[in-house]
């Protein structure tokens, strides 16, 4: 029996198989139309243009695994785009269109939403890489090496990571920057973060990247970059 290799191919592999009917109660119960965004639309992070219904519109978002939300007529206009929005985000005034969005888009996005923050998730990639090759994986899926600059994402993290029974230590987006933690973001990860391991960063030899140690319950400790570990993404999925 053949498996599903992504959530965009089962949902395929479902709306191809059903009946009708049930392809159109399955869509409404996968989208939320959003009536706060009424007559607005987006050009930034759009994936695709095409003609169509409010289901064709819809499939196409769905079986797409970059898509997450569509603004639509119902009738000749659809977009796809990769992030969500919200009436803060850059959009343009537009009547007659409507703006829906999937339940869960961190799950659609194959990543793990945060709790208390919103549009926000993390992903662990379990391909053991060199620091420069965890950055260009990140990138390709739209995402960086994860910044975990509040603790609440720290602790998540940690508990998601024991949680899951990783039992690998795994490497985060900060590096020492001339002499200072600086996280991917910009932000500064300070040498007295309560989330150090016990004596760390010891600051040896090459250790300029900064790992979750799996030995200290995934606390913080200095490692050297070249080595292959394991890693985390994380992106922002709500358009500003």
């Amino acid at each position: 029996m053949k498996h599903c290799t992504s959530t965009s191919t089962c949902i395929f592999t479902l709306l191809w198989i059903l009946p009708m009917n049930n392809v159109a109660e399955y869509l409404e119960t996968a989208f939320s139309r959003v009536p706060s965004m009424s007559n607005k639309m987006a050009t930034s992070n759009m994936l695709w243009q095409i003609s169509g219904s409010k289901f064709a519109c819809l499939a196409a978002c769905a079986t797409d695994a970059r898509c997450v939300s569509c603004f639509l007529d119902g009738q000749s206009y659809c977009s796809g785009h990769s992030m969500i929005y919200r009436p803060t985000s850059s959009l343009q005034d537009s009547q007659g269109l409507w703006y829906y969005e999937v339940e869960d888009p961190a799950s659609k996005l194959g990543c793990v939403a945060v709790p208390g923050e919103t549009g926000y998730c993390v992903k662990l990639n379990v391909n053991k890489l060199s620091w420069s090759d965890q950055v260009t994986a990140c990138e390709v899926e739209n995402m960086r090496v994860a910044s975990l600059t509040l603790d609440s994402r720290v602790t998540f993290v940690q508990q998601y990571l024991l949680g899951i029974g990783h039992a690998q230590a795994t490497t985060i987006g900060a590096q020492l920057v001339s002499g200072t933690w600086t996280w991917i973001s910009g932000d500064i990860l300070s040498f007295a973060s309560p989330h150090w391991g016990p004596g760390e960063p010891t600051s040896g030899p090459g250790e300029d990247c900064v790992i979750m140690a799996y030995g200290i319950n995934y606390q913080l400790n200095d490692g050297q970059c070249g080595t292959l570990k394991s890693f985390l993404c994380d992106m922002y999925f709500v358009a500003n």
